[in-house]
């Protein structure tokens, strides 16, 4: 899958994570976005005490499974953690490649 890495200079690893942590910027702002969305006038549950608290739980739980806003939350969040996961296997491929030029 991240096969494309293994024969990139440092200079295109670099760009190509820099490119990465831009679209995972943007995939968090998104993200804020949905949360909010869901949560819109949650809050005023949090008045009632103990109670209050048991029903925003529920109700947050049901908008993020069952609403179209918490599906996009979720495809917002499997994206994030393959380019998190991308972002890593870059920088370990820039590490390995520094680590054998100063072995030459």
């Amino acid at each position: 899958m991240f096969e494309k890495y293994n024969d990139m200079n440092i200079d295109d690893l670099n760009k190509n994570k820099l490119d990465l942590e831009n679209k995972l910027d943007e995939l968090k702002i998104a993200e804020k976005k949905s949360e909010k969305i869901i949560k819109k006038n949650l809050a005023w549950w949090f008045l009632l005490p103990i109670f209050g608290l048991f029903i925003y739980n529920s109700i947050y739980v049901k908008r993020k499974q069952n609403s179209q806003e918490g599906q996009n939350l979720l495809k917002i969040k499997s994206e994030m953690a393959m380019l998190e996961l991308e972002i890593k296997i870059i920088e370990n491929k820039i590490e390995i490649q520094n680590s054998n030029q100063k072995e030459e």
